[in-house]
Parts: C-alpha cells; sequence; structure tokens
C-alpha cells in the first residue's frame, strides 16, 4: 500500500525536482524488493516486470541536467500500474 502511495503521487513528485524523484525511485526499490522478499510463499505474479519498470527509472534520476518530470512521471505511473 506504501509502495502504491508513492507510486500515485508521481505529478507532486516530479514537480518537485530531480532530488524528491531520485528519493521516491530509491524507496520504490527498497520497498518492492522487500515486499517481494516477504511474498516468496505467495510469488509475486509480475516480479519481473515491476523491477524492470522500477530499474528503468534510475537512468531518469541520474543526471539533474537532463532530469524530465514528464518522463519520469509517465515511468512512476507504469510501476504503479503493474502493482494493481
Amino acid at each position: 500500500q506504501l509502495l502504491q502511495r508513492i507510486c500515485s503521487g508521481a505529478d507532486e513528485i516530479a514537480r518537485q525536482g530531480e532530488g524528491a524523484a531520485t528519493q521516491a525511485t530509491m524507496a520504490v526499490e527498497s520497498l518492492f524488493a522487500a515486499y517481494a522478499a516477504a511474498s516468496q510463499s505467495a510469488k509475486v505474479e509480475n516480479a519481473a516486470a515491476v523491477r524492470a519498470a522500477i530499474n528503468d527509472l534510475f537512468p531518469l534520476v541520474e543526471n539533474p541536467s537532463t532530469y524530465d518530470p514528464a518522463k519520469f512521471t509517465l515511468q512512476l505511473r507504469k510501476v504503479n500500474s503493474l502493482l494493481r
């Protein structure tokens, strides 16, 4: 639920800038890793797709001078749609 709350705030996070986007990316990655590990008995069906979508966030926040809020928003929304 916390993962979905972070991801559903994609617009607001993106508007706050690259720093907020980086923090959200790291939080989503850590929370999903913990969730997937805790859910091993009840395998997360689309874990590979979620991980891939999360990994695709990192290049978007690596360089502050190339940060694009619109691209970040779209990718975080993609993560959110995979979590449902």
